[in-house]
């Protein structure tokens, strides 16, 4: 059953607007006003059955539409696997404090069918050992989705950000 939604508009304000702070500048002033139609969508806390029932129906309908080119998308998916590296080595690169010249090298190492990358470090100065930082594999088991994006160092090392 699908539950009747009100489709207003709605009017959100950007820039120097009253109320919490968001950011360290709001640099628009006098803020402008946008039109929102897709507000009635918002769902924050994913627990809106109407709303996962229009998703579900708009996923159920792009599913029928495309269902003619399945199996060129399954042929397309494999050829583009196909001639992917699955197992291989980002080079070390010095990063953080020290420059170019840092006691440390950073890469990523990528595993045969796992879909994450494990980061890694290697002191230069002291074992010249590779360190295990973030396996993004054991970070994503038992997920559906898990995106790390990018990564980087705290200038002194001790911070993975």
């Amino acid at each position: 059953m699908i539950i009747p939604i009100d489709k207003k508009p709605f009017e959100v304000k950007f820039g120097d607007v009253p109320g919490p702070i968001r950011g360290d500048k709001n640099l628009i002033n006098p803020p402008i006003t946008k039109i929102d139609n897709y507000y009635y969508l918002r769902d924050d806390k994913r627990d809106k059955e109407n709303v996962k029932d229009i998703v579900r129906n708009e996923n159920a309908y792009f599913n029928s539409f495309m269902q003619d080119s399945a199996e060129l998308k399954e042929k397309l998916y494999q050829e583009i696997k196909s001639r992917k590296k699955e197992d291989y080595e980002t080079v070390p690169t010095p990063m953080g404090e020290g420059g170019i010249n840092s006691n440390y090298l950073y890469f990523n190492k990528f595993f045969k069918g796992k879909g994450q990358s494990a980061h890694y470090r290697i002191n230069q100065s002291a074992n010249n050992r590779e360190e295990l930082i973030l396996d993004e594999n054991e970070l994503a088991a038992g997920h559906e989705h898990c995106d790390i994006g990018s990564v980087s160092i705290s200038h002194d090392h001790k911070r993975f950000l």
